[in-house]
């Protein structure tokens, strides 16, 4: 994003403009620039301009390569940083070396673009590093009150205003989308990096990165049993219900730093026979089993999503949850009973949804 400001007081005649490349707005407040223009990331036409000035040294594509000028514009989605980087790269290259890199954008990653964007990322504090790994990882395109709710139960603290640091940072923004306002999104190519981030963490083994939300990654944790303590969430969420062959049993055992566990629209044959006493949110929609485990004893659990379960009840006798502050059972139609709220002196009565056979709402 480009940035435009002009001095504070500006005398007659002495109005100064500067360009930029916007990485801290931060840094425009506290010099006391008081007048700020966003220019927003290049527009299609203008982005293939760009592109094709590196990629042809002329404004337009050559003939023949339209269609892949505008595949490649598509990926950089308006950063002229990718836009100026790929298009050198493929300076001088045939249609089958374009159909090539085409074919590998999202697979091996472009060094000059991530360790460009990655110079935002590694100056921040430790916190905002982790909130830019769990918004790259699973919660872009949420509503902003939800992810801040999150991110607060998930790390005890208020984390207002480190969204609102790394908005000023260009590494997220908040958007109205499809009717909905306040949507944090975040950039294509921010995200990616962000990604691969997590991979480099362990590139050869799934079960030692701190984030897991794509679904091969996920199974082959559950299906080799290699869960590790180095896992901090795990989240994979499906436009639409799929059934997924995934063993659960043992699948939890050894996360004992887990925090976020989200299943969203996916249907596992077996349900887990232990839970990590570390998660905070549990959002796991069609979950399997008729209770939770018997060894399951949740003290810093904050949210309780399970929809549509074949839960009959949530546990045995009395469980203290002093946590807990959100319950959702809503379809739950085999719930039979509901537990002992005695222990659970947070949960707000407001967020309290609890639904047994034919709707009944106890």
């Amino acid at each position: 994003m480009l940035t435009i400001f002009g001095m504070k007081k500006p005398e007659p005649f002495s109005f100064r403009i500067v360009y930029g490349i916007k990485k801290d707005e931060r840094l425009l407040i506290e010099h006391g620039i008081a007048i700020r223009y966003k220019v927003e990331v290049l527009k299609v036409d203008e982005a293939l301009e760009l592109f094709s000035q590196n990629a042809f040294k002329k404004n337009q594509p050559e003939e023949g390569f339209l269609e892949l000028s505008r595949c490649f514009v598509h990926y950089a989605k308006g950063l002229p940083l990718a836009l100026t980087t790929l298009g050198s790269f493929l300076y001088s290259r045939g249609q089958d070396k374009w159909k090539s890199a085409l074919d590998n954008l999202g697979k091996i990653h472009n060094p000059t673009i991530f360790d460009s964007l990655k110079l935002s990322y590694d100056g921040l504090e430790e916190i905002d590093k982790k909130i830019v790994l769990d918004v790259a990882c699973f919660h872009k395109g949420k509503d902003k009150e939800q992810v801040i709710e999150i991110l607060d139960s998930i790390y005890n603290i208020s984390n207002r205003i480190r969204i609102d640091v790394l908005i000023e940072k260009s590494l997220l923004t908040i958007e109205k989308l499809h009717f909905h306002s306040n949507i944090v999104e975040m950039h294509d190519l921010i995200q990616e990096m962000a990604r691969e981030i997590v991979h480099l963490e362990s590139p050869e083994e799934p079960c030692q990165r701190s984030r897991l939300c794509h679904g091969d990654n996920i199974s082959h944790v559950f299906m080799h049993n290699s869960g590790t303590g180095a896992i901090e969430a795990i989240g994979l969420r499906l436009p639409k219900l799929e059934e997924v062959h995934w063993d659960c049993t043992e699948a939890f055992s050894k996360m004992h730093r887990l925090r976020l566990l989200e299943f969203d629209n996916v249907i596992v044959s077996s349900g887990p026979k232990d839970l990590p006493n570390s998660l905070r949110i549990i959002r796991w929609s069609w979950y399997p089993s008729k209770s939770l485990p018997s060894s399951f004893e949740p003290r810093f659990l904050v949210k309780l999503n399970m929809k549509h379960s074949k839960l009959s009840h949530l546990w045995d006798g009395a469980k203290v949850l002093p946590n807990l502050k959100v319950m959702d059972l809503r379809y739950s139609d085999q719930l039979m009973s509901t537990p002992d709220f005695t222990g659970i002196p947070n949960l707000d009565s407001k967020k309290a949804d609890i639904f047994g056979p034919y709707g009944y709402k106890y």
